[in-house]
């Protein structure tokens, strides 16, 4: 709907005022004329006569241009509160949603709704709001009413401020105005005749509060009863004026519609109402009253409160926008305005951001705050902070009944309520005024129940705190005894991971604080100690966001910045973990009991980026740090560290050293939490060596303790390992199923680093398993993504290596070599001379299939030699059988057979299936071309090895076998029918259709045969 011009008046309406008034001229002109025939005489008679006329008609006619002059201005001159409007379009900070979609109204009419509801708490600018769209609708031409609840308390008052919004800008409401000329009237009869009738005494006073227009109506008087009352009417008013008396709301409403109605077509109306929530005995009328004027008159409704239930058939015609803080620029400018109305000079920059901080967006807050500035002549905002609380809560709570002062002083302690606690926080069997309470406009619902709105909790709170400080600490130990008992009582049969149990905690530990900091963070200090123990970290990054606000002892502040810094460690966001760190060196003195703490984790950051000398460092300086606090405990973890720095340079001698010692001084120490790390890093370093029985060992040992204990950090850790291991061993089943279970604790913690590592594990064992290769790659893929995140440099050189190793299976030579570059790329910048080791193995091998048996060679024999170095067995056993291939492709038998029975004594010390099945399988192939050689036993040898590994490599032992029989035109019959014999004996049929191979059955034809 667009904005329309106003209508002329009738031909016949101006021809009968013309007439009248050139009558009423002619009358006048008479008497003067008479006048002067007494008066004067002569010439002064026609010189006055003609003076008397010329005046007379000027005056008309001037009126004339005068009012033509009104008609044609689109906007009368401005009142008061146009002047106003006017200042607070000016000072109006911008809404952006609210301003625009009333803009689009205004030039484009509105379709899909008409009408508009706007709420937010008090203070947010919602009046100015509808002062700003009265002003921009009156300025494009529409005709505007602006109903105040605050005010305009009944039907009836509402419905004469828009009788006379709309009367002050020209439109006449005929039967309204005619109906309330009635009304009006039958008041007065009725305070005239019940003021003379004997015995009369004053009328209800609920009657004398709905009649605002006369003064006498508050003193109209009462009579005995209801009925007595009904007689003394009809002595004296019509039955039409008694039902227009007792009820005048019907007949006035119905009045102004059908006006309204018959308008709307010459006019655009827009009515608002402000402080609706100040309307709500009136809300059915209201929802009523809007309903039944015509779809084109736009209605806005403003308040504290959403529309209610009654609105909920309106929805689709309805379009709602919460009115928020301001933020940014937007507060910014709203505090330049208000200090450009009251302060008239610049407040200096620092109360600026005081009051800014201070108001948190909200516009009532900045105004007061500016108001009381100017008002005592004060530059400083904290000489009228408490009086700007006392003025912000007298505006938020005024609609609240009084009586409610003592439950809304309880209900704004806790950050959130519900009956239960009121009841216990207030010592009381019951809360009288509870669905009051929770009727208030700055009353929100929560899951847990109900909470004050924040801006209005923290006033009512913060004045609570400064003028009754003895109740605002009672109160909040009412609090913390409440939450207590709520988290003793879930702690008592579901622990600590329990959310709900975190819940309640976070909340005794906040209002714990507000009662003594030292004894609230000495609580705070154990909760962070315990989560952070056993990777709760969604749980530690809670708690520690949750004091940052209400801790200020420095020594407090300290371990805040050391436990961001752990936090971030253990997410995987080394970088933020640094940050905090290296910040609490700069501010914190090296007495501080979390600096040895600060030096443990920096260790351990630049271990993780391959930084191995500056770790070593902070490990050292921490043991330093550690003899004058004598902390075995301490001692121990800080040594399974630096064993983890000797294993990363490839001293696995002195590594296993290192660990031996840490996990004897964690074991007396009895601590379960160190126990689990020491036995986990143990087991890797064994792994590292090829030793993969005692890494089972002591991974296991890891493991169990970690479940028990909740510990999932190290539960995580100990089954990568442990996959690790368990595919070396060739059970790639188990590994598969505790590689799994690592990822699915890393991605139950948000522990991005082991996710990676998990991942990491996974696709190296479905490229080992064969059948499901493909399934390697996404999870390589992403292991590379998230470790690259973390920076951790020697796992993502390792996850490259394994990437290109990959792609190697599945002769994509191209991608495996881009892979493999990729890797010595990183690796080559780190002394990671196990990683290196190994990167050197699958490049020797991509070379090998790729007939590069000389580069091969050479890399074979690097590798060999790292292995040796670091005492790395299977990674020997691996180099040593590659050498022999080469020399097999050289046809260098003597040398081949001599490197087949090097890599068979390796692997036969550690039980190394898969390396003993090639060795023999080879040791089979080159005793073919020897003269009388029996070729079954090595063959036998590798068949029965590949079977203990997985039967997978069973298989492509087998086919190479018999390709190889085929190819060599060996006719042994009955090695070809053994050969048939496993393949179906062997073979058992799983549920899931997989294929393994029966080693029992193998041994029983094992022993048939007398192999």
């Amino acid at each position: 709907m667009q904005a329309k011009r106003r209508p002329k008046q009738s031909r016949v309406a101006i021809i009968f005022r013309s007439i009248f008034s050139i009558l009423l001229l002619f009358v006048i002109s008479l008497a003067l004329s008479l006048l002067a025939y007494k008066l004067f005489s002569g010439d002064m008679q026609k010189i006055y006569i003609t003076l008397s006329v010329i005046t007379l008609l000027f005056i008309y006619f001037s009126r004339l241009l005068w009012k033509r002059k009104l008609y044609q201005s689109k906007i009368k001159p401005q009142t008061f509160d146009e002047q106003t409007d006017k200042l607070i379009y000016d000072l109006f900070t911008n809404q952006e949603l609210a301003i625009n979609t009333f803009d689009d109204i205004l030039s484009k009419g509105f379709t899909n709704f008409r009408l508009l509801s706007i709420y937010g708490i008090g203070g947010t600018g919602k009046s100015w709001l509808m002062r700003v769209y009265r002003y921009k609708a009156q300025s494009k031409g529409w005709t505007v009413s602006l109903v105040d609840g605050s005010s305009a308390k009944t039907a009836l008052e509402i419905l004469i401020t828009i009788g006379h919004d709309l009367d002050k800008q020209g439109i006449e409401l005929l039967f309204f105005n005619e109906m309330l000329a009635q009304y009006n009237n039958v008041l007065k009869k009725v305070s005239s005749e019940t003021q003379t009738r004997k015995g009369a005494i004053k009328l209800a006073t609920e009657i004398g509060k709905q009649i605002p227009v006369l003064s006498a109506a508050a003193s109209i008087i009462d009579l005995a009863s209801q009925d007595e009352f009904q007689v003394v009417l009809k002595s004296f008013l019509s039955k039409e004026d008694i039902n227009l008396f007792i009820n005048p709301e019907k007949a006035l409403t119905e009045a102004i519609t059908r006006d309204i109605n018959s308008l709307i077509a010459s006019y655009s109306i827009v009515i608002l109402f402000d402080a609706y929530e100040q309307m709500s005995g009136l809300d059915k009328w209201l929802k009523s009253f809007t309903s039944q004027l015509s779809k084109d008159v736009f209605i806005v409704i403003a308040g504290q409160t959403p529309l209610s239930e009654y609105w909920h058939d309106l929805r689709t015609t309805t379009k709602i926008i919460p009115l928020e803080m301001l933020r940014g620029k937007d507060a910014e400018k709203c505090l330049d305005n208000f200090s450009k109305l009251y302060y008239q000079k610049s407040i200096p920059e620092s109360e600026k951001s005081m009051i800014l901080e201070f108001s948190g967006g909200l516009p009532l807050a900045i105004s007061w705050a500016v108001d009381l500035m100017s008002r005592y002549q004060v530059e400083k905002f904290s000489d009228v902070r408490n009086e700007t609380i006392e003025n912000l809560v007298e505006t938020m709570t005024k609609v609240a009944n009084a009586d409610m002062k003592e439950v809304i002083e309880a209900g704004s302690v806790p950050r959130w309520f519900n009956e239960d606690m009121l009841k216990y926080i207030l010592d009381k069997n019951q809360i009288e005024n509870y669905s009051l309470l929770r009727s208030l406009p700055f009353v929100r619902s929560r899951p847990e129940g109900f909470a004050l709105h924040d801006r209005a909790r923290e006033y009512i709170r913060e004045k609570l705190r400064i003028q009754t400080s003895d109740t605002y600490i009672h109160l909040n130990q009412r609090c913390a005894d409440f939450f207590k008992k709520q988290s003793d009582r879930i702690y008592a049969y579901q622990g600590k991971s329990s959310i709900e149990f975190q819940k309640f905690t976070i909340e005794l530990i906040y209002h714990s604080i507000i009662i003594n900091e030292s004894t609230g963070f000495a609580l705070l200090q154990q909760e962070v100690h315990d989560a952070l123990e056993m990777s709760k970290l969604n749980y530690s990054s809670l708690l520690i966001e949750e004091a940052e606000a209400q801790i200020s002892i420095p020594e407090h502040r300290a371990w805040l910045l050391y436990w961001r810094g752990e936090l971030a460690y253990l997410k995987g966001d080394w970088d933020f973990s640094l940050t905090f760190l290296n910040e609490f060196q700069k501010e914190v003195k090296h007495g501080h009991p979390a600096y040895v703490n600060v030096y443990i984790t920096l260790g351990k950051i630049y271990y993780q980026q391959g930084k191995l000398e500056k770790s070593r460092k902070m490990y050292l300086n921490s043991l330093q740090y550690m003899k004058e606090s004598n902390n075995p405990l301490l001692e121990g973890y800080v040594t399974e560290q630096l064993a983890k720095v000797f294993r990363m340079e490839g001293n696995i001698e002195e590594a296993l050293k290192t660990h031996e010692m840490a996990l004897s001084i964690t074991e007396k120490s009895g601590d379960k939490y160190q126990i689990c790390s020491a036995s986990g890093s143990y087991g890797t370093t064994f792994l590292i060596s090829g030793n993969l029985h005692e890494g089972l060992r002591y991974l296991s040992i890891s493991i169990e303790n970690s479940r028990q204990d909740g510990y999932l950090h190290f539960a995580c850790t100990g089954l990568r390992s442990r996959a690790i291991c368990l595919m070396y061993l060739g059970k790639l089943r188990e590994a598969e199923e505790s590689g799994s279970e690592s990822l699915q604790i890393a991605e139950s913690v948000g522990d991005t680093y082991n996710k990676g590592f998990a991942r990491l594990a996974l696709g190296q064992i479905f490229t080992a398993k064969g059948h499901n290769a493909h399934l390697a790659k996404p999870l390589l893929e992403s292991s590379i993504e998230e470790l690259t995140i973390v920076g951790a440099k020697f796992d993502l050189g390792n996850a490259w290596v394994a990437l290109g190793n990959y792609y190697r299976t599945q002769r994509d030579w191209h991608n495996s070599q881009q892979a493999l570059e990729r890797a010595s790329e990183l690796l080559s910048s780190l002394d990671y001379k196990y990683g290196i080791g190994w990167l050197n193995y699958y490049r020797a091998k991509y070379l090998l299939d790729f007939g590069s048996e000389l580069e091969a060679m050479d890399l074979f024999l690097k590798s060999e030699e790292i292995s040796r170095s670091i005492n790395s067995l299977y990674l020997m056993s691996l180099s040593l059988l590659g050498l022999a291939e080469v020399a097999i492709t050289q046809n260098s038998t003597q040398e081949a057979i001599n490197l087949l029975k090097k890599a068979e004594s390796v692997a036969s010390q550690m039980e190394y299936y898969d390396v003993l099945a090639y060795t023999h399988f080879y040791m089979g192939k080159l005793q073919v071309a020897m003269p009388g050689s029996d070729i079954f036993y090595p063959f036998w040898n590798a068949l029965t090895n590949a079977i203990k590994y997985n039967c997978y490599l069973y298989d492509s032992i087998f086919n190479e076998i018999t390709s190889f029989l085929e190819v060599h035109n060996k006719d042994n019959t009955e090695f070809s029918r053994l050969l048939i014999k496993l393949q179906d004996k062997w073979t058992v049929k799983q549920s899931d259709g997989t294929v393994w191979k029966n080693i029992e059955t193998a041994a029983r034809i094992n022993e048939k045969v007398g192999y």
